[in-house]
């Protein structure tokens, strides 16, 4: 991977989870809200509003729960147990036997107990189930070991008849 410049690279070169919300789907989403708003004042009072949508700003709303210890306790995040961040073992990317790799997206508990019925291991199901963080590790072990069984394209064609949050990285 040697000169690939990705935003969604971590840091150690392996596909990561964006970090943050895409500014153009955040500013969107407040222009769509500010929009509904304003229509909604015209009927109301018959005058019409000015908005003003920063992508940036409307991004960097979505920040607070990841940037807080920052602000508030003076420290940097604890990037590696959190949720959105690969804390939790179902929101992250594994690596496959061909050195590719599949995301895992569904952090409910349907997908925990379908994909790990399917894998035959029951067992780490009230793991996988609770906090994020460092107790979930044995499932990331396990499932770190068993994504490098077998191709991408293997595990693309073995998810395809199961209801789990599961898609290739393409990069």
């Amino acid at each position: 991977m040697a000169g690939v410049v990705s935003l969604n690279l971590g840091q150690d070169g392996q596909p990561t989870n964006p970090h943050m919300p895409v500014a153009d789907v955040t500013g969107a989403m407040t222009a769509l809200t500010g929009i509904s708003i304003a229509l909604q004042r015209r009927e109301k009072t018959e005058q019409g509003d000015y908005i003003d949508v920063s992508m940036q700003d409307a991004a960097m709303a979505w920040l607070p729960n990841v940037v807080g210890p920052v602000f508030a306790e003076n420290r940097p995040p604890s990037i590696k147990v959190k949720r959105s961040f690969g804390g939790y073992t179902f929101f992250s990317i594994y690596q496959t036997s061909d050195r590719r790799h599949i995301e895992l997206g569904g952090v409910e508990d349907k997908f925990v107990h379908t994909l790990l019925n399917a894998l035959e291991r029951a067992d780490l199901i009230p793991m996988a189930c609770g906090p994020h963080g460092p107790t979930q590790e044995p499932v990331r072990g396990f499932l770190t070991e068993i994504f490098q069984t077998r191709t991408r394209a293997e595990w693309e064609n073995w998810s395809q008849d199961k209801d789990i949050c599961f898609a290739p990285v393409l990069i």
